[in-house]
């Protein structure tokens, strides 16, 4: 019966820090995002328009294509619900896990790099 208090104390109660938590990483993603796109634009702004649609398009698209992929490996109704039980727990944490991983050993080479503009490709102007 404990575990059924905590369990219940999770679905009413530590929800909300999950969200929370959830919304703020998603806010620090989306800022660090519109910042790494920033500093790769740098002095080129007649091109920003191009660069900032290109990213917002591939953005779409990478998020249409995880959608597709997790709809398409979702355990089949017919299977046994326990594997359907952990299906969407275990997406949302190796899938999103994987990607704060890939993010911050990103950033952490960013800051060890002498000069981050290294790794910025100008982007001709458009006359």
């Amino acid at each position: 019966s404990g575990k059924n208090v905590t369990t219940d104390t999770f679905r009413h109660v530590g929800i909300f820090f999950v969200a929370a938590l959830y919304g703020a990483s998603a806010s620090i993603i989306l800022v660090t995002s519109l910042s790494l796109t920033a500093e790769l634009i740098g002095e080129h702004s007649s091109s920003a328009a191009f660069v900032y649609g290109a990213m917002s398009f591939t953005d779409k698209v990478s998020n249409g294509v995880a959608v597709v992929l997790i709809q398409k490996f979702t355990p089949c109704d017919k299977c046994i619900e326990e594997a359907f039980k952990w299906y969407y727990r275990d997406v949302l944490f190796y899938v999103v896990g994987g990607a704060v991983l890939i993010g911050a050993l990103t950033a952490v080479a960013l800051r060890f790099m002498k000069n981050s503009k290294d790794i910025a490709v100008p982007v001709p102007a458009v006359h």
